[in-house]
């Protein structure tokens, strides 16, 4: 687990990094506030992938990983603080350039203009409205993943169990096995003594008998 964890840890890292550097700009442009988004988002889901990998292990987490993961969705909540503080600064700015444009230049023409960024606005914010849908069935696809792995683990677990009971039992055949050879040799024994004594008995019987009649 904690391979899986540092993998994410790392790419956590740079993305935060990379939070910061836009967050300490001292304006942003429309460029910085795409990546500002972007990155706000990746962080979002790198921390999400760290919680469903510490909630698959049933508490069984180090402390040291749980206070890692504890400092950086900490982290991630002050800049998103601070985000939500850009943004609306932002949408401000951009509003007040939008009302000067429209006090300097009442052109009909520049009104068309602003009525398809507006419409182009739309569409951008259903495209939007798209992909974090698509995020969200991705988290869902995730889950489930992580639901059938552990259901592996527990598989695998069961099989190991088997095999330990059948190993269990080829030693116990063993045991047998050599039980019944030792038996069986036993019995070839005592077989062999009856027939020693059945011969030398039938000898001196012979011998008597012939001392008897024909001596």
């Amino acid at each position: 687990m904690s391979e899986i964890f540092s993998i994410f840890e790392d790419s956590l890292k740079i993305v935060l990094k990379n939070i910061k550097k836009s967050i300490n700009k001292s304006s942003l442009n429309d460029n910085d506030m795409e990546k500002l988004h972007f990155n706000m988002k990746e962080a979002q889901r790198i921390i999400r992938q760290m919680e469903l990998e510490i909630n698959s292990k049933n508490g069984e987490v180090p402390k040291e990983l749980k206070s890692r993961y504890d400092n950086y969705k900490n982290e991630i909540d002050e800049y998103n603080s601070e985000y939500s503080k850009i943004q609306e600064l932002y949408i401000y700015n951009k509003n007040l350039n939008s009302m000067a444009f429209d006090i300097t230049d009442i052109d009909s023409s520049k009104k068309n203009q602003k009525m398809s960024l507006i419409d182009n606005e739309g569409g951008l914010y259903g495209v939007h409205n798209a992909l974090d849908e698509m995020e969200r069935e991705a988290y869902r696809i995730e889950d489930m993943g992580n639901n059938m792995r552990y259901q592996f683990e527990i598989q695998g677990d069961q099989m190991k169990n088997i095999r330990e009971n059948i190993f269990d039992i080829n030693q116990h055949i063993t045991n047998s096995n050599k039980l019944i050879s030792k038996m069986l040799k036993r019995e070839n024994r005592n077989k062999c003594i009856l027939i020693v004594f059945c011969v030398v008995g039938f000898f001196i019987l012979f011998i008597i008998l012939y001392y008897k009649f024909f001596k």
